[in-house]
C-alpha cells in the first residue's frame, strides 16, 4: 500500500487486509494488522473499509507512530495512452517486484468473474505484476 494522507490513511488491496480469495465464501477483516514501512519500522493499523469487487482497501495508522510521506495523487482523467507506468507489488510473496510499461488503454470496463459488478473506467497497462 501507500500513504495517501498525512492523517495516516493508507490505500492498499482488499485481499491484503481480508481473507478474500481463501475459498471460505465469506469475507472478513484481518484480526490484527501491522504496517511495515520501508525502514522496517512496524506499527499497528486499523481497517477503515474495503471493496472486494475493486480489490481496494483503506487502513489507518496513528501519524504519531511513524513519519508519513503521502504520495502525490494524479488525475486519472489526464492519463493518455502511451504514457509510461510502473507497477509495484509482491506477487506470490516476491516482495518489492517492479515492472514498467505503458498505458495501453483508458476507460476500460472489466467484467467480474465472481459477481454482477464490473470495474468501470479502468486504466489498462502492459506492466505485469
Amino acid at each position: 500500500g501507500f500513504v495517501v494522507s498525512p492523517k495516516g490513511y493508507i490505500l492498499t488491496n482488499s485481499h491484503v487486509i481480508t481473507n478474500a480469495g481463501d475459498g471460505s465464501g465469506k469475507v472478513s477483516a484481518a484480526d490484527r494488522l501491522f504496517v511495515e514501512f520501508q525502514d522496517h519500522d512496524r506499527v499497528a493499523a486499523k481497517i477503515v473499509g474495503w471493496d472486494i469487487y475493486d480489490d481496494v482497501g483503506l487502513i489507518k495508522v496513528d501519524p504519531a507512530d511513524h513519519r508519513l510521506d503521502p504520495v502525490p495523487l494524479g488525475d486519472s482523467a489526464q492519463v493518455k495512452v502511451g504514457q509510461p507506468v510502473a507497477a509495484i507489488g509482491s506477487p506470490f510473496g516476491n516482495v518489492n517486484s517492479l515492472s514498467v510499461g505503458v498505458v495501453s488503454a483508458t476507460e476500460r470496463s472489466i467484467s467480474s468473474l465472481t459477481s454482477q459488478y464490473s470495474l468501470v473506467d479502468a486504466i489498462q497497462t502492459d506492466a505485469a505484476i
